[in-house]
This record gives C-alpha cells, structure tokens and sequence, in this order.
C-alpha cells in the first residue's frame, strides 16, 4: 500500500508540476506514510500546524467544536489532494480549525521543516506551493457557495450534483453539520429519496 501510495503522489506531481521526474522522486521520499485511523484528530485547532498533508484515500472534514464533541464542519478535502490548515500553514501559526478523519485514511505526511528544505532546494516547488493554496481556498469556496441556498431540499439537490463523489461516501452525521441541516432531516430527506 505504501507503494501505491508515493506512486498516486508521483503522479499528482508530475501532473501539477514542472519538476524533473528526479526532482519529483526525491521529495516523494521525505513524505511519510500515516494510517489514520477515524475519529482521529491530525491537525488540531489552535495547535501547531505541523504538517503537508497528501490524501491517498479516505474522507476527512475540517471543523471547529461547537459543544462537546460535535463539531461544525464546512469542508471535506477531495482525495489525490494536498491539504492543510491553510492560513496557519503559510504564516506558520496555530491552526484555526481541527481536521478529523471521517473514515480510516491513508495519507502522506511531510513535517514544515522538511518541507522548507525542499522550497530553498526547488524553486519551482514555490509556484506549486501558490497554485496549492489557491486550489484549496478555491475548494473551500465552492463548497461554501451551495450554503448559501435556504431551501434545505434545494441545498442538498445541489451537493449531490455539484459533489457526487463525496455525496456517495458522506456519512449522514457529517454531511448534516455541513449542510447546516440537522440529522434527522437529512435522514428524512434521503429516506424520502429511496437513498438508504
């Protein structure tokens, strides 16, 4: 699984990069393989940010406690993606919001310092670290555009539309906070629908 794993990031790279394939090889070996296991907290709010994060497989949702251990969560990172706590990753502050996996997840992880390293090495990681950042606010952006619809019904017609693949996988217990329903209406909505 490891393998499989560096290879998906191999090829994101190449794909979204310029790098040499030697360049591509030799920061795919400073990444670290993580089984994360669900409900487990990675990166934790107001806590250092201490790592790029590269999800191979698996759902995970950002989110801040509301009370308890319910969280408000307003964003799943797609799979085959970098991600981070985006302002605390570049100003190098704590993070502003905790990500939790939703699922078992296999990611690939590289510590800050490493991957400073491989900034002052590859000036053309730089560009790619710019083009990240605008992705996943662009991201964060889309998904938050359909929060926007008042109608709950409408709201979830436009979740299942604009995001299938996290539609399918969703548990309904995420999926409710995010869509800013509670959970036994949108169990109710999908029961209707003839989706359980």
């Amino acid at each position: 699984m490891n393998v499989a794993s560096h290879e998906l990031l191999r090829n994101y790279l190449a794909i979204n990069t310029t790098l040499s394939a030697a360049t591509i090889g030799k920061i795919d070996q400073k990444f670290q393989f993580k089984h994360v296991k669900r409900g487990e907290v990675f990166i934790e709010e107001g806590k250092p940010v201490k790592w790029l994060c590269f999800l191979v497989s698996g759902i995970v949702y950002a989110g801040t406690p509301r009370n308890g251990s319910c969280f408000s969560v307003f964003y799943f990172p797609f799979e085959c993606r970098f991600f981070s706590d985006i302002k605390g990753w570049y100003h190098r502050n704590n993070a502003h919001c905790s990500y939790i996996a939703a699922t078992d997840c296999r990611l690939l992880c590289i510590g800050y310092e490493a991957f400073d390293q491989l900034l002052s090495q590859n000036p053309d990681m730089k560009l790619f670290v710019n083009g990240f950042g605008e992705k996943s606010m662009l991201e964060i952006t889309n998904q938050h555009l359909l929060l926007r619809i008042k109608d709950k019904n409408e709201r979830y017609n436009q979740f299942r539309t604009l995001f299938p693949e996290l539609y399918q996988r969703v548990s309904c217990i995420y999926l409710a906070p995010f869509l800013q329903m509670s959970y036994s209406y949108l169990c109710h909505i999908r029961s209707r629908k003839g989706l359980f």
